[in-house]
């Protein structure tokens, strides 16, 4: 029982910084895409 516990906390940590990844990604590339539409509109 607590075996299944600590493996089920286990996936939820990976999901948490998978989630985590995603979402830096995410606003990378927004960012960049931001920052680009931007430059184009002030040229």
């Amino acid at each position: 029982m607590f075996f299944e516990f600590k493996k089920e906390k286990k996936k939820i940590i990976i999901n948490h910084w998978a989630l985590i990844i995603i979402l830096y990604f995410c606003t990378t590339v927004f960012r960049k895409i931001y920052a680009k539409a931007l430059n184009t509109y002030h040229q």
